[in-house]
């Protein structure tokens, strides 16, 4: 039968590349669909322990609760929309809970689905939440089948590029939606700035079996229409000013060998051992000193790149209606 799109079925494929992944070693197909312009790794195979073994640096954040302030996307979608007080909303991959407990402040029927147990534990701990589910988007769906709950809103910010079957994980978005309900979601832009430059020292996480997807405005927009949405709308997102300029600084001055050099060999920080145990919990108050250090010589280093922050478009912003 052939390889066929994992987005849109296509048999029309090209091969771009082969890697052995930055994660986990194994090697994997980059794959450009010429019917639908998607990219994406084959073999797509989930792996949970990515998540709940911190094997990406990400998640160490989520399961300390570290994270403050809302991503540009979240405060995009409370934004643009009204919910009122008796809308049902379900938060897909919502981690440690931290937009789940915005949305709990515009109506109490908030559901969030996550099958990693550890953020999850964070999300109940830090903000006290409810109707929480450590299980697959599969499982859930029997969840709401039985309970007979269907959503006003659901949301899946940076959740659709890990996805292995995009499809079905789509459909069964759909099967759990209101009629005239609304989806809305964010994957990191395909085509943003110093995209391949970063995958190799800065963004390694955007590879299987991490990130399945590659997705650029014109396929996440033909995907959306495919599976049946309704007034599809496609954003490039502009990143806050102060961190639009971090990521001229990042990726020009402190490239991710350069970072990994400090943390190796100054920190003192094993990459076989969670980041998160070791930063947070046994570093000495000279390394904190140094950490600290880094991070004010960062901040001073962005004034000369602010006009250039417009440029960073790093997310797609994705809403569409049943």
């Amino acid at each position: 039968m052939g390889i066929r799109c994992i987005i849109c079925n296509s048999s029309e494929q090209e091969v771009k590349e082969k890697i052995n992944s930055p994660i986990n070693g194994n090697v994997y197909t980059l794959y450009h669909c010429l019917d639908c312009d998607a990219e994406w790794w084959y073999p797509p195979e989930m792996d949970k322990s990515v998540y709940e073994n911190e094997l990406v640096e990400e998640y160490h954040l989520l399961h300390l609760g570290a994270k403050q302030e809302l991503a540009v996307h979240h405060k995009f979608f409370i934004k643009s929309n009204r919910i009122n007080s008796s809308d049902f909303v379900l938060d897909i991959g919502c981690g440690d809970g931290l937009f789940m407990s915005h949305l709990t402040r515009y109506t109490k029927n908030v559901y969030g689905v996550d099958f990693d147990e550890k953020s999850l534990d964070v999300a109940k701990s830090k903000y006290g939440l409810k109707n929480l589910f450590a299980m697959s988007l599969d499982e859930f769906k029997d969840v709401c089948v039985k309970q007979k709950i269907k959503f006003n809103y659901i949301t899946f910010f940076e959740v659709l590029e890990h996805q292995d079957n995009p499809r079905r994980f789509m459909q069964m978005v759909m099967d759990i939606l209101q009629e005239g309900g609304k989806i809305a979601g964010s994957v990191p832009n395909r085509q943003r700035l110093f995209a391949s430059f970063r995958r190799r020292f800065v963004d390694r996480d955007d590879f299987p079996p991490n990130h399945f997807l590659w997705l650029n405005k014109k396929s996440l927009y033909n995907f959306l229409i495919d599976m049946g949405f309704k007034n599809v709308r496609v954003i490039e997102l502009r990143e806050p000013v102060i961190y639009g300029s971090y990521y001229f600084v990042e990726t020009l001055y402190f490239p991710f060998l350069i970072k990994n050099f400090i943390k190796k060999n100054i920190l003192g920080i094993k990459e076989s051992v969670p980041v998160s145990s070791q930063l947070f919990e046994s570093v000495s108050m000279r390394k904190r000193v140094i950490t600290t250090i880094i991070k004010i010589v960062k901040f001073l280093s962005l004034a000369p790149f602010i006009p250039f922050s417009l440029l960073v478009k790093r997310h797609l912003y994705f809403e569409a209606t049943k």
